[in-house]
């Protein structure tokens, strides 16, 4: 289980990367109205910054 204790249990930055992606397209394509959709992708969040939420 991943636990926000132990990072190595995490994937390296570009699976993580590709995985979240991935799932904010099959939300997008599911739940086409915004509000329903329960994951997102940001690729501008920031300078040098991206976000994936739910």
């Amino acid at each position: 289980m991943i636990s926000t204790k132990d990072y190595s249990l995490l994937p390296d930055r570009k699976t993580l990367q590709t995985i979240c992606k991935a799932i904010s397209v099959l939300d997008a394509i599911i739940s086409q109205e915004w509000e329903y959709r329960y994951y997102s992708y940001n690729n501008k969040w920031a300078e040098n910054e991206e976000f994936c939420g739910r």
